[in-house]
């Protein structure tokens, strides 16, 4: 009882001395211009910690932001960012800092004049028709922290899915896709852009949200034929993140797992298992595919089988089958088994029992299947005593 006495008198105390050493924002705006460094750290991380309330100092925090060291720039930079739209005045500054060699400094300037607001987008929109390649990707990825606040300048986002730079293009992509389903109709009208940069943009921004509109739904299906690959790869992203009915994404996703281009084939591993539960819709068409002609289908499926986990037990049988041909260096498949679960186990016992499968390959199922194999291994084995 005396310790927590003693304890809570300390924790009073402590608090007590803060209080007596707290400072106005009048001698923290002095303190940030003082010779002394760790002096000016502290008063910028003080000011930066008052949020909005720091909105006297803004005028002290522009200055500081062409402060020498980093530690006091990149407060003073953030502590703007906090006050929000009362730092307007900063606006000019922030977008000259978009242009710098350092990218931690174009990074927190972004953020900061995506926080300032709606109020910055006149200049920023200008900065995108800057020469400079690294302003104009500041300035959209400034943009892009605005999220839905920048719908006004939509026309403008669209037009620059056109530009030469690729960290713009992603940049306004984000944006875009930031703005939400407002974005939707000119992203629909995009995507049949003659440009292919265009078109992957959009893909790209339709991900960020659920897409409904039935012209998008048909305009994002037809660019999953696109004839860039990286187009057909987001559009099966785009596919999977829309309100598309899963019965009719799933031979899509089919399609893409069949694509020759390897990005195409990621992409439709990754909008499978964005299915969850209803991935499990897939299996059977994966479970033909492993019996494909190429290689390159058959590879597909079983990572693709491996990723969906216990939600691929009914493509055991298969797997255990197509397991009795496989070289007994090649080991995939087997992987891809042990990654199932435990529900593989009664098969795979049976198939070590009558030697159809490679000692090696069951061995390294069960061990991928690691300790949740213990328990239906001890069961198959009290079944034979008994």
């Amino acid at each position: 009882m005396k310790l927590l006495a003693s304890f809570l008198i300390f924790v009073l105390a402590s608090e007590s001395i803060l209080a007596q050493e707290s400072v106005t924002i009048e001698q923290l705006v002095e303190r940030l211009g003082d010779d002394d460094l760790n002096v000016r750290r502290d008063a910028a991380y003080g000011l930066s910690e008052l949020g909005a309330d720091a909105g006297p100092a803004v005028s002290a925090l522009i200055e500081a932001l062409g402060d020498q060291d980093q530690q006091v720039w990149i407060q003073s930079t953030m502590a703007l960012a906090r006050i929000g739209e009362r730092a307007h005045s900063a606006v000019p500054t922030l977008i000259s800092h978009l242009r710098s060699r350092e990218s931690q400094r174009r990074y927190r300037s972004a953020y900061a004049l995506g926080k300032i607001g709606k109020v910055a987008l006149p200049e920023l929109v200008e900065a995108l028709s800057e020469d400079s390649s690294t302003m104009r990707a500041g300035a959209a990825q400034a943009i892009s922290f605005m999220g839905a606040d920048s719908e006004s300048v939509l026309e403008t986002l669209v037009a620059a899915l056109a530009d030469e730079d690729a960290r713009v293009r992603q940049h306004v992509a984000e944006a875009l896709g930031k703005i939400g389903p407002t974005a939707e109709p000119m992203l629909d009208k995009a995507l049949g852009s003659d440009n292919e940069a265009v078109r992957h943009g959009a893909a790209r921004a339709l991900c960020a949200f659920p897409a409904s509109a039935t012209s998008t739904i048909a305009a994002m299906t037809k660019a999953t034929n696109d004839a860039a690959p990286e187009v057909r790869a987001v559009a099966i992203l785009a596919l999977a993140a829309s309100k598309l009915d899963r019965d009719r994404l799933v031979p899509l996703i089919t399609q893409a797992l069949h694509d020759e281009e390897s990005v195409v084939r990621d992409a439709g591993i990754v909008s499978l298992l964005k299915l969850g539960n209803s991935s499990s819709r897939a299996v059977p068409t994966l479970v033909r595919m492993l019996n494909a002609d190429d290689e390159r289908s058959r590879s597909a499926a079983s990572y693709a089988l491996g990723r969906l986990g216990p939600l691929a037990k009914e493509a055991i049988p298969q797997m255990i089958d197509s397991l009795k041909s496989q070289s007994p260096d090649d080991t995939t498949l087997a992987r891809t088994i042990g990654r199932i679960g435990a529900s593989a186990v009664p098969a795979l016992l049976a198939a070590a029992e009558d030697g159809s499968v490679p000692q090696n390959q069951l061995a390294v199922a069960l061990a991928g299947i690691g300790p949740a194999a213990t328990e239906p291994l001890i069961a198959s084995l009290d079944s034979e005593i008994i």
